[in-house]
């Protein structure tokens, strides 16, 4: 199967990627530049371009011939030139009219836990339109059968890359264990069997859904779902810094003897007992 993994040099987009060689699937990845996708240049069935998705023209050559896109691409601060609804919302509209063009079976789409019209924030309420902007129907009645849409609503995300928890982490670091919340209240996803948000679960499941690409709907109209995470109140979290347990040291009578001759305890010489060059 072939698939169009747009954001697939970023945090989940290169555990996804992965998994998708690995599950035998030809994979396409535009991004900004191709030092960002360092480490899929590796992978025999990856195709890296540099291209600007954000161009209609361009996202339609890129589906080409694909049967699944998966758009994973979004930002968490406005900056000039990327403001929330050019990143969340057109770019959502843009890749379904592309696909739609291009005979896309499938679309992946990367939501927000809590994504709302009536949400408090910006970043929700433009992961809110951009699900819209989905679900809208074709402008025109010729168009070919629609493609299956399925939008994934993670919740925080971490892993071994992330730049939330690892940046709460280094915070905890410079503060001895102790980081006030913002709000206390705030509720994140708990994704079994991973744990709540870890980063190998949404790919392991995007990936799933590639696999169904072949098995959309056959009657011309678009089939919808949306993946839900289970809320749990952080307040019901118990967040444990880790603790390491060192060995106890064991009693030995032949290394109390040597101690007390002054032979060193190990093997190792140390710099004075190194021979000179």
């Amino acid at each position: 199967m072939n698939v169009c993994v747009l954001g697939g040099s970023g945090f989940v987009g290169t555990e996804l990627v992965i998994r998708l060689v690995r599950a035998g699937h030809w994979v396409r990845v535009p991004t900004r530049s191709l030092a960002r996708a360092e480490q899929l240049r590796v992978l025999d069935t990856v195709e890296l371009s540099v291209a600007n998705v954000h161009e209609p023209r361009v996202l339609s050559q890129l589906f080409a011939g694909c049967d699944a896109v998966v758009n994973l691409i979004g930002i968490l601060n406005p900056r000039r030139g990327a403001s929330f609804d050019m990143v969340h919302t057109e770019l959502a509209a843009k890749v379904m009219a592309a696909a739609r063009t291009a005979a896309v079976r499938r679309v992946l789409h990367m939501s927000a836990l809590g994504a709302d019209s009536q949400a408090p924030s910006r970043y929700l309420r433009s992961k809110a339109a951009a699900e819209g902007r989905l679900r809208a129907p074709p402008h025109s009645e010729a168009t070919r059968a629609e493609p299956w849409v399925t939008s994934f609503r993670p919740s925080v995300i971490f892993g071994p890359r992330d730049t939330l928890t690892n940046r709460f982490a280094e915070l905890l670091r410079l503060t001895a264990g102790v980081l006030p919340l913002a709000r206390a209240r705030a509720r994140f996803g708990d994704r079994a069997p991973d744990g709540p948000g870890c980063a190998s679960a949404l790919p392991d499941r995007a990936a799933a859904r590639c696999d169904r690409a072949a098995a959309g709907p056959g009657d011309g109209r678009a089939a919808r779902e949306a993946l839900y995470t289970r809320q749990l109140p952080l307040a019901q979290r118990r967040c444990r810094m880790p603790r390491r347990r060192l060995p106890q040291a064991r009693h030995h009578p032949a290394a109390d003897a040597r101690g007390a001759a002054g032979v060193p305890l190990t093997s190792r010489p140390r710099h004075d007992q190194l021979p000179a060059s």
